[in-house]
């Protein structure tokens, strides 16, 4: 799976759920890989990128069959954040998924 599935199968749908959940800036909250996540510029707070990481785990396992947790010892320990911007939440994603020993 490449990054641009998993962006459109994966992650832009929990993209067009969240718009719904948020009031603050919801129109900034575009279906880009370049749309920040965290950090400066992003539209969700802290818990709001908690519960976007979960979203997004749950649609994994719906769409891949895979049991995936994002906010790992593992993601916190990389040089650059996964969790930077759309594209490279979707990068760890299609990481994790070609992990030959995931479970």
């Amino acid at each position: 799976m490449d990054v641009n599935d998993v962006l459109e199968r994966m992650i832009y749908p929990v993209v067009d759920e969240t718009r719904h959940t948020i009031t603050r800036r919801a129109e900034e909250m575009r279906k880009s890989p370049e749309t920040p996540l965290f950090g400066k510029g992003a539209v969700l707070d802290s818990l709001g990128l908690v519960n976007f990481l979960l979203a997004v785990e749950e649609r994994v396992e719906s769409e891949a069959g895979a049991v995936l947790t994002l906010a790992s010892e593992t993601a916190m320990s990389r040089n650059a954040s996964p969790f930077r911007t759309l594209g490279t939440l979707a990068e760890y994603v299609r990481d994790l998924l070609d992990e030959p020993n995931r479970t």
